[in-house]
């Protein structure tokens, strides 16, 4: 080993160290650089690309924009959104810089010309999609004595809608990955007047463990779409400890927790026998929904965007400026009145 003083820092060489083996790492630190949901999103456009070019015989190392507005069109074809194509060549570009590939290509006027051709020619992001009304959320709740664990499904439901939850802040992907630094646990919900507190501590945009965040959730009496009666309702039916999944239930002398694909496949099965095509929706459609409803009840963009635990401006896809309101304060109104 070593030592160099340069302006009073003390530095150390291993003699064995080689600059490949620092290029090496500085590689993988690089991709620290992204969040761990970002970089899979990214290894996923990445690999699109790669198929795209192995089935087009393309030389990724003699990349031209031809090429490019090709995968693009190739995206277009695929049914992706504007949105999504950005997302994709984004994601490409990132791994084609961290490769030391040939990105230029990416950056080249006409790629961006066709980019704005695609905001311009492509349906956005809710012109595709449907969502819950309040009317179908009550359908949705009603029908949920049709599934294994009624009171389970019906107060996930309600909370996915009213806290605009992605599935991946509620239930653990199985039953061994539940991960308490991540998943809702039966001691992250807390009951203060005149709701429940909910303690996000996970989230696409919330990844540090130093960190959390309090959702609220409102309580609306004498409504069947009240989540706080729901997940009291709950609760009281499949009581575990705090450091338990929270949507744990009991079944055969067990407790077990529901999981991702049991509240894809339940709310599909729902969504089916109310004569719905179920392809049209997803687990999704709850945060989708409840952020538009808050937006037409006039709520403002910064009150949805925290709400919603959006770190960027995905959520003008679907609501716009408005007068300034609280959202649980205005969903307990509205469905009080309903």
């Amino acid at each position: 080993m070593r030592k160099c003083d340069i302006n009073n820092c003390i530095l150390y060489f291993p003699g064995s160290l080689a600059l490949n083996v620092l290029k090496e790492a500085a590689q993988k630190r690089l991709n620290h650089s992204l969040r761990p949901g970002s970089r899979r999103n990214y290894k996923a456009y990445f690999s699109a690309f790669i198929m795209f070019s192995i089935k087009f015989s393309i030389n990724i190392g003699q990349l031209n924009y031809r090429h490019v507005l090709c995968f693009i069109e190739w995206l277009v074809f695929s049914n992706l959104t504007h949105a999504t194509i950005c997302n994709y060549i984004s994601g490409v570009k990132y791994y084609c810089k961290l490769y030391a590939l040939h990105y230029q290509a990416l950056e080249h006027s006409h790629v961006n010309k066709m980019l704005i051709a695609c905001s311009r020619s492509l349906p956005g992001k809710l012109e595709n999609k449907n969502i819950f009304t309040p009317e179908l959320m009550l359908l949705i709740v009603q029908s949920t004595v049709l599934s294994s664990h009624p009171s389970a499904f019906a107060s996930l439901f309600l909370l996915a809608f009213h806290g605009f939850f992605r599935i991946s802040n509620l239930l653990p992907p199985s039953q061994s990955q539940f991960n308490p630094l991540q998943h809702l646990a039966r001691g992250d919900v807390i009951f203060a007047h005149p709701g429940a507190h909910i303690i996000l501590k996970w989230s696409k945009t919330l990844q540090s463990s130093k960190s959390c965040k309090v959702i609220k959730i409102p309580t609306i009496p004498n409504s069947a779409l009240c989540p706080t009666t729901a997940l009291k309702t709950f609760i009281s039916k499949h009581p575990t400890p705090n450091n338990f999944p929270f949507f744990s239930v009991q079944a055969q002398n067990s407790t077990i927790s529901i999981t991702q694909k049991q509240a894809r496949a339940t709310l599909s099965t729902i969504l089916t026998h109310l004569g719905l095509n179920s392809q049209n929706y997803s687990f999704h459609t709850f945060r989708h929904s409840g952020a538009t409803l808050a937006f037409q009840l006039g709520v403002p963009l910064q009150d949805i965007q925290a709400h919603g635990t959006w770190a960027s401006q995905a959520v003008w896809h679907y609501t716009s400026t408005a007068n300034n309101t609280n959202i649980s304060t205005t969903f307990a109104n509205y469905f009080s009145n309903s």
